[in-house]
């Protein structure tokens, strides 16, 4: 119990201590096209992915937000980008399939993909624009 105890203090130290403008819980992504898209992050379960998002208009906006005392800062790290895909709406895998990882772009039709570090976003300003 004195361990878990101790583990759960030095976690939030940790979360507690980040610069607060060196922790980011927002990340915005702007449909600036002028076509509808489908704006997905990708999901795991016993090593299948799936594909889930929603549909975004031209000129609309998807904010990317996490819970309190959380930071992408402490979230992404160089095996774990912020990884984002924008796909034809005509062609998007069923939101409750899983399939093998590769297959993702034999099951979509993938306009674009962001794999994004924190560097990348910070010099973005933690706001993503397609196209």
């Amino acid at each position: 119990m004195k361990c878990e105890t101790l583990i759960y203090a030095l976690v939030l130290i940790c979360f507690s201590c980040i610069d607060k403008e060196e922790c980011h819980q927002s990340i915005r992504f702007n449909n600036l096209s002028s076509d509808t898209i489908f704006l997905a992050s990708k999901g795991t379960s016993d090593g299948k992915c799936l594909l889930g998002g929603r549909i975004l208009r031209p000129g609309e906006f998807e904010n990317f937000e996490l819970l309190r005392r959380n930071c992408y800062e402490l979230r992404i790290t160089d095996k774990n980008k912020f990884v984002l895909y924008v796909l034809n709406p005509t062609k998007v895998n069923p939101p409750t399939v899983h399939y093998d990882c590769d297959s993702i772009p034999i099951k979509n039709d993938i306009l674009k993909m962001y794999e994004l570090s924190v560097q990348d976003l910070r010099n973005l300003n933690w706001k993503i624009t397609y196209p």
